[in-house]
């Protein structure tokens, strides 16, 4: 193909139907997993099904798709040095678990905390939780901050009345956030040495861009639906007040409708945005009520300012 005189060369890729059989590894990890095998017999049938489709390669495409030995033997050597960077994080948890629950009284003392607190007040037993969550998770990676999670806080939440799944989901997200949470965020700092910028401030910018994850695991276990479990109309309501909640959340951290929002104005987003994590109707009609009457002001005092001449 010719374009301006110069021969410019178009590149096809292969056709994706006759390499679909290259999924075959990764599906049949799965279902070995659901099935209830080990992790390290899942793994053992996932490799084993590799060496099966780089088999097939060979009869489908030729040596151009077949991998050799020597580059088989450099695959085994790269997954040896993969395995020991997540070996050595995954045993500084079990040093940590070791010391949390064997050589001191810190696990249980948190548990009686958590508890007498969550007899009567539900939320800021699972604030402490969150805040254990991030602090533990700060300097782990996210496995290894989930594995401390599940020792520490999943018994303690569930002893609460909170569903298996809810109490797993809330801990997972927490050793998430606690990522990109200062003063140790370790993939804002990543991404601040790609960028070139500040750390800190790459840090800070960063949680406040996802402060909707922070409210998010607070729905799971106010709001169980949002994980699928109830009928059909639950989860949609669900569904309906998370995309809602987000929204008022989402205006009121760049603080912009139309125009610009005035500190009373996010303030109300913000708690429009805080009602509607509880599935009670009144709270949720209140909170769309004061949402939607404050864009609707927002939006008159848009119109009523004077427009600005290019």
């Amino acid at each position: 193909m010719k374009n301006g005189g110069a021969d410019a060369e178009i590149k096809v890729s292969q056709p994706i139907l006759p390499r679909l059989y290259l999924l075959i590894p990764i599906i049949m990890l799965v279902v070995w997993i659901v099935s209830g095998a080990s992790l390290m017999r899942s793994g053992m049938v996932g490799i084993g099904s590799i060496l099966v489709c780089n088999a097939i390669s060979y009869f489908v495409g030729g040596r151009k798709n077949f991998v050799g030995l020597k580059q088989l033997w450099d695959c085994c050597l790269r997954g040896a040095k993969q395995s020991a960077e997540i070996a050595i994080p995954t045993a500084a948890c079990g040093i940590i678990i070791n010391v949390v629950t064997g050589q001191t009284s810190l696990a249980t003392n948190l548990s009686a905390t958590i508890g007498a607190l969550g007899t009567n007040y539900l939320f800021i037993a699972l604030l402490i939780a969150m805040i254990g969550c991030m602090i533990l998770g700060m300097a782990l990676p996210t496995v290894a901050a989930y594995l401390v999670g599940v020792v520490l806080f999943v018994p303690i939440i569930r002893s609460l009345g909170i569903d298996a799944l809810c109490a797993n989901m809330f801990v997972f997200y927490y050793g998430i956030m606690a990522q990109i949470t200062p003063p140790v965020c370790v993939a804002s700092y990543t991404a601040a040495g790609i960028a070139g910028a500040d750390a800190m401030k790459t840090g800070i910018n960063g949680m406040l861009y996802a402060l909707v994850g922070f409210m998010v695991p607070f729905v799971f276990i106010y709001n169980p639906a949002i994980l699928l479990e109830g009928s059909i109309v639950e989860i949609a309501i669900g569904a309906i007040q998370l995309l809602l909640g987000t929204y008022f959340l989402a205006l009121t951290v760049s603080g912009y409708y139309k125009t610009f929002l005035p500190a009373p104005a996010r303030l109300l987003t913000f708690i429009a945005a805080a009602g509607l994590i509880s599935p009670e109707p009144i709270t949720s009609a209140a909170a769309i009520a004061i949402g939607a009457g404050t864009l609707v002001w927002n939006w008159r005092r848009a119109r009523a300012l004077p427009e600005v001449s290019a």
